[in-house]
């Protein structure tokens, strides 16, 4: 009767422990900040109907996944860089840079300089900026 009242107990033990485990793994697995927008003010801005708001959504749109795209002439030159965790197969960078885009562009409207980290798709980043910013002052 001991033996089976102590097995009980292990065994009761052992499932609360799974519990404990797959609640502290289900809380750490969303990360506390899983979209991330900087708009820098200081590089910036363009006007709505703008050759450089054309380039923009040029350089944008063709953006394949873990690469960069300039378009333009300055000063209406922009370059846009999409990077994807390197685990993430082409496919799905693809995917989560096309759902980061419009998120980004209603985040910092008309800001020459934008980054965005949307952990949500895996550690996606964009980042955009003129021929006088470098991808290192939007960090």
């Amino acid at each position: 009767m001991k033996k089976q009242m102590k097995m009980k107990t292990i065994t009761l033990l052992l499932h609360l422990l799974q519990i404990i485990l797959n609640v502290a793994n289900f809380t750490m697995a969303e990360p506390i900040y899983s979209e991330i927008f900087l708009c820098r003010k200081d590089s910036g801005t363009y006007e709505p109907n703008s050759l450089y708001k054309t380039n923009l959504m040029s350089a944008l749109k063709s953006l394949p996944a873990l690469t960069s795209k300039s378009i333009g002439v300055k000063p209406n030159q922009v370059t846009a860089i999409a990077l994807c965790a390197g685990y993430l197969n082409p496919q799905d960078c693809k995917s989560c840079v096309d759902k980061t885009i419009p998120l980004l562009l209603q985040k910092c409207p008309n800001q020459k300089g934008a980054a965005a980290w949307m952990m949500k798709c895996h550690g996606c980043r964009i980042i955009t900026f003129t021929y006088t910013d470098s991808p290192e002052d939007l960090l």
